[in-house]
């Protein structure tokens, strides 16, 4: 199929013959690779060289062919054969319309056909065109679609004429113009989407970096010099040298849970810090390819004094995932910890393909308790809850960075569930690296 596209790609630009089936199968293998590879120019260049295949399929020595759209406000000559035999303007006002465009537009015609050129004085209009003397016929079709009104127009030259075959065939090509329209809509809805989600991503990530360096720094000074001076209450009352050691013992005992207090506060303080790294990283993304087996070892591996057990299911099933192998890595391990803080039974892993391009991996455990899990991956439920520990706090930002990755996370009451993009068994690529803000 492929070839045959390419082949009908190199007959264009060598304005060489081609067969009406040929036109038909090109413009829907054009449609496919671009649907595919989300290109949005492929489209216009499938309506470009259009009118150039119908002569080519018709007999170009014999045919000229156009097409133009109409909107609300506007009518437009977007694609011909020929162009020296058209004006140089492209754009007019809808009033401008010739009167067979005006009679297919509004007394609802699905075509138009004028079998005397020459004679009818519906093609009046073409004296400001270069007009062919030569015209035998004109044949108009229509289609319309959400963006506006597509006419293909197709002039047949003495001593040729356009018959029931070739209306067919222009009918069918009509109806491929819509289809065009649909799947460029579709795209770019999908890339607006994107788009979107990437700004909401960036903005996300964004604000939690402000807020967490405004809290980092509100509390640092302050639990500094508060800490600093009940060290040195401290060290003075233990010196004994200022006349009141008694007074100052008391002081000091009492300044010990200060002391105390503000170390574990410098200690938050610090996961503040490794939060906002992982944050920052979180903006570039470095996709590879990485296989099942090697995902769970490294999240055992995470960490120095693990207390949980995660294993394969089935030890000999592989699939190769595609994501950023680190921050995966870091974001379920957090999770399972969260898992397994209350139940240290084993979980095991159940891997699945549910499509083409997309891998389910289960995670499991006997007697599993999801409900605080799914309460922190739960964003609109984290601010009501006043109880958050250090281990919540970075399994909340996992939970917002890992969508970003391409990871779908589902949790019920038995099972938690990460939707991974497959790598179509490919393994060992080189990493792909993108940017939120890209």
């Amino acid at each position: 199929m492929e070839e045959l596209a390419t082949n009908v790609e190199r007959k264009i630009s060598n304005h060489e013959s081609l067969h009406e089936w040929e036109v038909i199968i090109w413009i829907e293998q054009k449609i496919k690779q671009a649907q595919e590879q989300a290109e949005i120019s492929s489209f216009e260049e499938i309506i470009k060289k259009l009118p150039l295949a119908i002569i080519l399929a018709f007999d170009s020595a014999h045919y000229r062919s156009a097409i133009f759209k109409i909107t609300e406000t506007k009518l437009e000559r977007i694609a011909e054969a020929i162009s020296a035999r058209h004006p140089e303007a492209r754009v007019f006002h809808r009033e401008e319309m010739p009167e067979p465009f005006r009679e297919l537009v509004e007394n609802a015609k699905n075509d138009l056909y004028i079998e005397n050129a020459s004679l009818d004085p519906r093609t009046n209009y073409m004296a400001e065109l270069v007009k062919d003397a030569s015209i035998n016929d004109i044949y108009f079709t229509k289609v319309e679609t959400l963006s506006g009104v597509w006419l293909i127009v197709v002039d047949g030259i003495i001593p040729r004429k356009i018959d029931a075959g070739k209306k067919a065939f222009l009918a069918v090509l009509c109806h491929k113009i819509k289809k065009i329209e649909f799947a460029l809509n579709e795209i770019l809805a999908r890339i607006g989407k994107e788009i979107i989600g990437r700004e909401i991503i960036a903005t996300q990530i964004g604000t939690i970096d402000y807020l967490l360096n405004l809290l980092s720094h509100l509390f640092r000074n302050k639990v500094t010099a508060m800490g600093g001076l009940c060290r040195r209450i401290d060290k003075i009352a233990m010196a004994g040298n200022n006349g009141h050691g008694g007074d100052c013992e008391r002081c000091a005992e009492k300044s010990k849970n200060v002391v105390r207090e503000a170390r574990e506060i410098e200690q938050i303080l610090k996961q503040f810090d490794h939060a906002l790294a992982d944050i920052k990283k979180a903006t570039v993304i470095n996709l590879e390819t990485i296989l099942l087996t090697s995902l769970i070892s490294d999240i055992q591996a995470e960490g120095p004094g693990n207390d949980f057990l995660i294993a394969l299911e089935t030890p000999q099933a592989e699939f190769a995932l595609l994501t950023d192998r680190r921050k995966t890595v870091k974001a379920i391990h957090r999770m399972v910890q969260k898992l397994t803080q209350d139940n240290k039974m084993p979980i095991t892993v159940a891997a699945k393909r549910i499509d083409k391009e997309k891998i389910k991996i289960s995670l499991k455990q006997p007697g599993m308790d999801t409900e605080n899990l799914a309460r922190l991956v739960n964003i609109r439920d984290n601010g009501n809850a006043k109880n958050h520990s250090l281990r919540d706090f970075v399994v909340i930002i996992s939970s917002c960075l890992l969508p970003e990755l391409g990871i779908k996370i589902e949790i019920d009451k038995t099972a938690v569930e990460f939707t991974f993009l497959g790598a179509n068994g490919e393994t060992g690529s080189a990493p792909e690296t993108r940017s939120l803000c890209q």
